[in-house]
């Protein structure tokens, strides 16, 4: 039996009232069963719409199905659905099969260990029980042979022992500066956990992305109104980084292009020592460059700035610098 998780906070969550009630019962008639035949959240198009024809009640199926595409919680992918993050919160297929196996491992290794210490135990009770002693024995067996239980190991330990593992500072940069964005645009604060540092590593390791780049498109992403509501994790970040690259393109140039900023190294070592303050100014100058055209919109977004250096003792060399 395959389990699958729902967030303590989905009954009030922007996205599912978004969806509304009929289509959030096909949401969730879905993730039972994508977790039971392990789909990795993948729905095919004809199951979705059976599940929806027996859920959606008032709602057209095909109505309720476009509203958890609308609302995010689905993403449309060639021949059906994708629930929306679900490496983040749900195993994967790999994962249940693995635990079955060790749960069954574990229930073969508790009966050999039963019969392995039942055969000397049967010897001794039929020669006693020869010489007119099979009550005693009886009883004594009961007292000394209790039925082995096997210990089904801490799935979690691996996982705590991998937390404790120290993080880079710029693969913890990347992910405090998002998780930030996202708890300052009214959302639940993030836990950055190793679902959030993996993806951050990953996305600079293996996709070698550039890390000033990469900390100007969470800028971005998260003073646009569609895609704030979107990206709400690490791994959502890294998926989607390539779109976010582009929309930024078109929307207010190469987010690489303009910058005075130092050497990625020495960025990187300013960045980590006053990582809020470096987070807030690449903040306001975002804020700066979605400004209205025009010299008013700019010196609304230019006094912001100066106001908030000013609250901050910031002096004006290390804002030019930055």
């Amino acid at each position: 039996m395959a389990w699958s998780k729902v967030d303590d906070q989905l009954a009030f969550h922007r996205k599912t009232i978004a969806a509304g009630n009929e289509a959030m019962g096909v949401w969730v008639r879905a993730l039972a069963w994508s977790a039971g035949q392990l789909t990795d959240g993948v729905i095919a198009k004809r199951m979705a719409l059976a599940i929806a024809n027996g859920m959606a009640g008032t709602m057209a199926p095909e109505e309720a199905i476009a509203n958890l595409v609308d609302s995010g919680l689905w993403v449309e992918v060639e021949g059906g659905y994708e629930f929306h993050d679900w490496f983040v919160y749900q195993p994967s297929s790999d994962e249940t099969l693995k635990l079955r196996e060790k749960r069954s491992q574990a229930g073969k290794a508790g009966a050999a260990s039963k019969w392995k210490n039942s055969k000397p135990m049967a010897s001794a009770i039929a020669s006693d029980v020869a010489n007119g002693m099979a009550s005693a024995i009886a009883s004594d067996v009961a007292q000394r042979c209790p039925v082995p239980v096997p210990v089904p190991k801490d799935k979690d330990s691996s996982s705590k022992a991998a937390d404790a593992t120290p993080t880079r500072p710029e693969v913890e940069d990347l992910c405090k500066h998002l998780a930030h964005l996202i708890t300052e645009n009214g959302n639940k604060p993030p836990t950055i956990t190793k679902a959030w540092t993996d993806p951050a590593r990953l996305l600079l390791d293996r996709d070698n992305r550039n890390p000033d780049e990469a900390h100007r498109l969470i800028d971005w992403c998260q003073t646009d109104t569609f895609w704030m509501g979107n990206i709400l994790s690490m791994a959502a970040f890294r998926k989607q980084y390539d779109k976010l690259r582009m929309k930024a393109d078109q929307n207010q140039g190469n987010v690489n292009a303009g910058t005075n900023r130092p050497p990625m190294s020495a960025a990187m070592a300013a960045r980590h020592q006053d990582v809020p303050i470096q987070r807030m100014l690449e903040r306001l100058k975002a804020k700066r460059a979605n400004a209205a055209v025009g010299m008013e919109g700019e010196q609304d977004a230019a006094d912001e700035i100066v106001a908030e250096l000013q609250r901050l003792n910031v002096e004006p060399h290390w804002w030019a610098a930055a």
